[in-house]
């Protein structure tokens, strides 16, 4: 007597692989680009606006992990952003310069 196989159906085995990075975050790993930027206002819940160097101006939000290593942040500011690709107006203050 054989053992019965399980079989997975094609879509659950497409929608994730154990590799395959790209399969679980989408689109996010490929837009992973920083780009410099000044702060030019300081909105309340420590948020920032931030005005990129191409002329944009996103509101942003410090990643966890910047926030051990930046005290405080002031206009004027040069930061490094990664706007969203969902969001264009919104980005993430990754470091500062």
């Amino acid at each position: 007597m054989e053992p019965e196989t399980l079989q997975r159906s094609p879509v659950a085995s497409s929608r994730c692989s154990a590799g395959d990075p790209e399969a679980i975050q989408g689109d996010e790993t490929k837009n992973d680009v920083d780009q410099p930027g000044v702060i030019d206002e300081v909105l309340p819940k420590s948020m920032y606006r931030v005005r990129l160097h191409d002329g944009r101006s996103v509101r942003a939000a410090v990643t966890a992990s910047a926030r051990h290593g930046i005290v405080r942040l002031i206009e004027g500011d040069k930061v490094l952003v990664r706007v969203y690709p969902s969001d264009p107006t919104r980005a993430q203050i990754t470091k500062k310069r």
